[in-house]
């Protein structure tokens, strides 16, 4: 404990635009992390969705569409953030536009037709999944340019533990104030919840001291290829790197780790679908496990990115052991027991996905970067909604457990493929 407090306190020391900086993106993150909690698109949007009666033909599409939608707009969007003079702008209105949507998810009730449940919901996914993906460009580039490789490290696991802690109170204090209401009223305090939470973190964003994008400061004359040729020209040169090719394939394999939430709780959702408070259990044993994970994942981080994400892919595939046996022994078919596989997966993938974005911020130059994003996400996001179209085909057919058994596997290989990455050097920073 005391090494991480002296760590967050260099970190808030200086120099003094990072350690400003440090300070504004940790209140940011947390906000923006406990709001990914407690209005989940892999968990907590499913659950409400079911909750107002819907097609359960349906709930499985909501995750793909959120993934179509954030590669699209990355591959889109990616020569638009290069351009920017800052990045800080189009992070304040992914906010508030994230905010806006998920309260249209509070607009139809118990008696709305199941056609227009059906539409909003999958409405919602595109335009979270197109701001999520400007989202994420963004602020790997504002991080690469604002904090140091060290205090990158410290930032993305310190704020994702502390955001625990909000999710946690968030979704206990949702079940106490709402005792002996409806399900689905239970369900929509946790989405106005996270609404609320997102549009803070949007504001935040903006009292970062950025610098203008050195290729983007007034007064420059050098000539800019159009869209389509930039877009082109940078995939083409990102696609060429010996380090991001390695990266991409175990990118690939770890699209099983980004799958483990959704297909958990689909296979949750089968045994307590009906049960009051289940959805509420789960999502604060989430926030239990990322705030344990923060003070583990932030110690190894510093010492290797691949162990972390190799790590965390393992525990994904625990969670999913941990399920299988659930679906074995009825005595253990109640929702405590099984929020221990949500506790797992979330302290999974938070180490595993923390850990890729600071290992490609780590490596990538600041011109190559957006691509370098892009394209990984892209890559990553196309297979991953093929994927999860054969698991739900598979699911439909032959039942839940067997997609997770396949996840299980499919994590075990993605861990291997983490270890032959190319190691972030000690001296190595930006």
């Amino acid at each position: 404990m005391t090494n991480a407090t002296d760590s967050l306190a260099e970190m808030a020391k200086g120099p003094s635009g990072e350690g400003w900086n440090f300070n504004v993106l940790l209140i940011q993150g947390t906000f923006f992390h406990a709001a990914r909690h407690v209005a989940s698109p892999r968990l907590v949007l499913p659950f409400l969705y079911m909750a107002f009666g819907a097609p359960t033909v349906f709930a499985g599409l909501l995750a793909p569409v959120v993934q179509i939608a954030q590669l699209a707009s990355q591959i889109v969007v990616a020569p638009i953030i290069r351009a920017s003079r800052t990045r800080k702008w189009h992070l304040m209105l992914c906010a508030i536009a994230m905010a806006t949507a998920l309260s249209a998810l509070a607009l139809p009730s118990s008696a709305t037709p199941a056609s227009i449940v059906v539409i909003t919901f999958l409405a919602v996914s595109v335009v979270l999944g197109f701001f999520r993906g400007l989202n994420k460009l963004a602020y790997n580039d504002l991080l690469g340019r604002s904090l140091t490789r060290k205090g990158r490290t410290t930032l993305m696991f310190t704020q994702t533990a502390v955001a625990g802690l909000v999710a946690i109170a968030a979704a206990w204090a949702s079940q106490r104030i709402q005792a002996g209401a409806t399900p689905l009223r239970d369900h929509l305090d946790l989405l106005w919840t996270g609404t609320a939470v997102t549009a803070m973190a949007g504001v935040v964003i903006t009292l970062v001291r950025e610098e203008p994008a050195e290729d983007a400061i007034p007064g420059r004359t050098v000539p800019r290829p159009g869209y389509l040729a930039e877009l082109r020209e940078g995939l083409d040169r990102v696609g060429r790197i010996d380090w991001f090719r390695r990266y991409v394939v175990a990118r690939v394999f770890l699209v099983s780790v980004d799958l483990a939430m959704p297909f958990y709780a689909i296979h949750s959702a089968t045994l307590h679908g009906e049960t009051r408070g289940s959805l509420s259990i789960f999502v604060i044993a989430c926030g239990a496990a990322v705030v344990a994970g923060g003070p583990v994942w932030r110690s190894l981080g510093h010492r290797s990115h691949r162990a972390v994400m190799a790590t965390g892919a393992v525990v994904t595939g625990l969670a999913g052991a941990w399920a299988l046996t659930i679906e074995s022994v009825p005595a253990l078919q109640d929702p405590v027991p099984h929020a221990l596989v949500f506790a797992l997966v979330a302290f999974g993938t938070q180490g595993e996905s923390g850990a890729r974005t600071v290992y490609l911020v780590d490596f990538a130059a600041e011109a190559e970067r957006p691509y370098c994003t892009a394209l990984a996400n892209t890559i990553s996001g196309a297979l991953g909604v093929l994927v999860a179209l054969a698991f739900g085909i598979i699911a439909h057919l032959q039942g839940t457990a067997w997609p997770i058994l396949l996840i299980v596997i499919l994590n075990l290989v993605a861990a291997a493929a983490c270890m032959r990455l190319q190691p972030v050097l000690r001296h190595f920073d930006r």
